[in-house]
């Protein structure tokens, strides 16, 4: 997936994308251009991961 769209996904800006990379939250390759591709499964479960973080905080946030 390109960079692109996984900030596009991801709601998150170009430097976060870098940061994750750096980090190995994303798993990315990098083509023969110097641009990177980053592995669908990883930028679906950081999704996943946000979106279950999200409830969870404001279900809390309801119930107090």
């Amino acid at each position: 997936m390109k960079a692109g769209k996984v900030i596009n996904l991801l709601q998150i800006s170009r430097s976060t994308l870098k940061r994750y990379r750096e980090k190995g939250i994303l798993k990315a390759r990098r083509l023969p251009s110097g641009q990177y591709t980053f592995d669908d499964d990883s930028v679906f479960l950081l999704k996943k991961w946000t979106l279950t973080k999200t409830n969870l905080a404001l279900r809390t946030r309801f119930y107090l």
